[in-house]
């Protein structure tokens, strides 16, 4: 591992921890507030209150954290890929290829790559994200297009978000979603840090 792909992995890696950060805040706003598909009041609420009381619902807040977490995730993956000797490090968003390329250059790293299968492999998904890949009938490979933009690329097709953003369904709860990825995303965290930092535990 030369001294330019360590700086390259370091630099990939920090800047994917600060999106995970970033998640890992909110889900525990989230999971502090608490998971309502809507709030009530018993008066006539101003725009200034409504705001005040949901500003951690999912309705407000789970598309552009699911687009930081992925992308959080892609660079991190693509931190422990490009310290291999001899690594093509592709710039497109393939979650799938990039999780084929790290389960296979670190073996080892089961805690990790159990994770990552959890949310990029659909059908391992929790259920309120597979539900919604499944019904849209989405590739985790676009992620940066449906995440990252309301319509496709030629304006036609709007991304519907509404079972993403309204915890309607009672077999899949947006809270328990939030609990579960916060877990993960901790376990993650601080296990691509000691990876990452322990050279002896590369392959």
């Amino acid at each position: 591992m030369g001294k330019e792909s360590g700086f390259t992995g370091l630099t990939f890696v920090t800047l994917g921890n600060k999106y995970l950060h970033l998640v890992k805040n909110i889900l525990e706003e989230n999971i502090n507030q608490g998971q309502d598909a809507m709030s009530s009041y018993d008066h006539n609420s101003t725009s200034e209150e409504i705001h005040e009381s949901t500003k951690w619902f999912y309705h407000t807040i789970i598309v552009p954290m699911l687009f930081n977490f992925y992308h959080g995730l892609e660079l991190t993956i693509k931190g422990f890929l490009v310290r291999l000797p001899d690594y093509n490090l592709s710039t497109t968003h393939q979650m799938t290829v990039l999780l084929n390329d790290f389960k296979k250059n670190y073996q080892d790293q089961t805690s990790i790559s159990e994770i990552l299968e959890k949310y990029i492999i659909v059908d391992r998904m929790p259920l309120y994200l597979k539900t919604w890949f499944l019904e849209n009938e989405f590739a985790i490979d676009d992620y940066h297009n449906f995440f990252g933009y309301p319509f496709d690329k030629n304006l036609k097709n709007y991304v519907d978000y509404s079972r993403l953003k309204y915890d309607l369904d009672k077999d899949a709860r947006g809270i328990d979603l939030s609990k579960s990825m916060l877990e993960d995303v901790n376990i993650f965290l601080s296990e691509t840090t000691r990876v990452f930092n322990s050279s002896e535990e590369l392959t």
